[in-house]
């Protein structure tokens, strides 16, 4: 086996030297494969917009409600959040959004975080969207 080794790489080398030898550099090796960027949504960590919604289902006390308008929709009423998730029907689509009741001084603030992979555009409708929904909640308190 080590004898089968030092052939391939001696075989390698020598290819690298004849290219170069013809005044060609050797080939560049394959790019290394393209690792996920992890990303943060309302303490959760996730490599996609999509990979949100099995952890959210998966949290204690989590309720999922019908979905609605190409939105899959669970509330987690413990911790004050509605999490909502694009169907591929909605344009934007895979997004994940965490809206957030946060408690401040005698009132509370709603905030909004999105993870969004489709078009800008897209993204921004989406948001829109998503703003909209946090004021409906904003106005059910």
């Amino acid at each position: 086996m080590r004898v089968k080794g030092g052939i391939a790489v001696a075989a390698s080398i020598g290819l690298a030297i004849a290219t170069a030898a013809q005044g060609q550099s050797a080939p560049d090796p394959p790019p290394a494969p393209a690792v996920p960027k992890m990303q943060q949504l309302c303490g959760l960590t996730a490599p996609s917009a999509a990979a949100f919604e099995p952890q959210v289902a998966a949290l204690p006390g989590i309720a999922r409600w019908p979905d609605k308008n190409g939105y899959r929709v669970y509330a987690d009423e413990a911790n004050r959040r509605v999490w909502d998730f694009t169907t591929p029907a909605i344009a934007g689509h895979p997004a994940a959004a965490c809206i957030s009741v946060v408690s401040k001084g005698s009132g509370s603030d709603i905030t909004v975080d999105i993870v969004c992979e489709g078009k800008q555009a897209d993204c921004n409708t989406v948001a829109a969207s998503f703003q909209d929904l946090a004021a409906h909640v904003a106005g059910a308190r």
